[in-house]
């Protein structure tokens, strides 16, 4: 039985990396250009740690994806204030105070339990990875210590499938773990014999591939307390283990993940526009103006010079004050003094180039939105322009608070 599992989740596995890979290079690009730190690619999946933004000389983009994320979590899911209210799907329920009694000592536990938890934090991750990749899954599971524990997965590492509503209800993962978190969590059991040879040989912190898939159970029987016929199936194996052998499977009565997209477009799984991709051209560019600029600065500053063949043996004072004598001079029609050399590119036309595509994607990245009370002058606004204000980016961002809600 396990081995037909094991069978089934590899099969699929393929499948779906055959559906993802179109999309792999356009991530790549995302992360190269706005965030350097994020995703785990073929290239890279195995290898953990930081990158830089090598391809960064403007790093617009990702101010633009911290205002945006900021900006989506104060106005959907804020920390500081209640963000949502609880309800009957009969009105006239409302009217009775038990009822109202009830929901609202529920609404104030329910956030409670998002203020104790990682929730928000995992929640801003989301934000940022859906403006800049498109998607983001986040598993959201009971712990005993904080009644929910969220785990965000980062772009590259997840494999996502829809059901026949177009509703993403499939989660596969491919993640490291080491043969020390291996064993502690699942045991020696249904370990291979290569990750317990490197246990037994002391090699706790070597890097073992895992996949985790989470999908619905063609098995499942309604009201069934065993995990194996719960709604969704939960399966973790070792991509090179054991072919007959996983290392747990087991269930969940309601989907463990959510997996918001930022615009979709017909069938596809993976989102068809966002703010990342949208100012990606404009992203590129802004980089090679930055290095042009950079270029004409140093020029101005210390410019190719050409000179007398004369001073090749006399030499040239070019330290700033300093003066170089050369014979004949008079006869070129500039006595006295003068600068060695005058170098004036046009900088101000390319700065204000910079400045435009700046601003484009800061609109990609609703950044002048978020940013536009911040912005204003305080003195002269008042309770109803702000309120305005507000309306104004949820009607922008309509579509996409939508699919959140969801």
């Amino acid at each position: 039985m396990t081995s037909e599992c094991r069978s089934q989740v590899l099969k699929r596995l393929s499948a779906l990396e055959r559906e993802r890979s179109p999309y792999i290079s356009t991530w790549q690009e995302c992360s190269d250009y706005i965030l350097g730190t994020r995703g785990r690619f073929l290239r890279d999946q195995y290898t953990l740690g930081p990158k830089r933004n090598a391809n960064l000389y403007n790093e617009k983009a990702k101010l633009a994806s911290n205002v945006q994320a900021a900006g989506m979590q104060s106005g959907i899911t804020s920390p500081a204030r209640p963000w949502f209210e609880l309800a009957t799907p009969d009105p006239d329920m409302l009217e009775y105070a038990p009822v109202k009694e009830w929901l609202s000592q529920t609404q104030k536990i329910m956030l409670l339990v998002f203020a104790r938890s990682n929730f928000y934090n995992s929640m801003h991750s989301l934000y940022q990875e859906i403006g800049a990749f498109g998607q983001m899954p986040v598993g959201i599971y009971e712990n005993f210590d904080n009644v929910i524990r969220c785990s965000p997965y980062t772009v590259g590492s997840y494999y996502l499938a829809v059901n026949g509503e177009r509703d993403v209800d499939t989660l596969y993962r491919e993640y490291m773990m080491t043969v020390r978190q291996i064993i502690e969590r699942f045991g020696k059991k249904n370990t291979s014999r290569a990750v317990l040879n490197l246990w037994d040989k002391g090699n706790y912190d070597e890097l073992v591939p895992i996949i985790h898939a989470i999908e619905p159970n063609t098995g499942n029987k309604y009201g069934s307390p065993l995990s194996k016929d719960m709604k969704y199936q939960s399966v973790y194996l070792e991509k090179n283990g054991n072919n007959d052998a996983i290392l747990f499977k087991g269930g969940f009565q309601e989907k463990p993940f959510i997996a918001p997209r930022w615009e979709i477009s017909g069938e596809d799984v993976y989102a068809s526009a966002y703010p990342g991709l949208n100012s990606l051209g404009s992203n590129k560019s802004l980089q090679i103006e930055e290095i042009d600029k950079q270029i004409a600065i140093e020029k101005m500053h210390n410019p190719p010079l050409v000179g007398d063949s004369v001073l090749e043996s006399s030499g040239a004072d070019l330290i700033a004050g300093g003066i170089s004598y050369i014979p004949g001079m008079a006869a070129t029609g500039k006595p006295g003094l003068a600068p060695v050399y005058d170098v004036n590119p046009r900088i101000m036309e390319l700065t204000q180039d910079i400045r435009e595509k700046e601003a484009r994607i800061d609109r990609h990245f609703y950044a002048d939105l978020f940013m536009m009370i911040t912005d204003m002058d305080r003195a002269q606004i008042t309770a109803t322009e702000i309120a305005a204000r507000k309306e104004e980016k949820l009607l922008m961002l309509g579509s996409v608070l939508e699919r959140l809600n969801n």
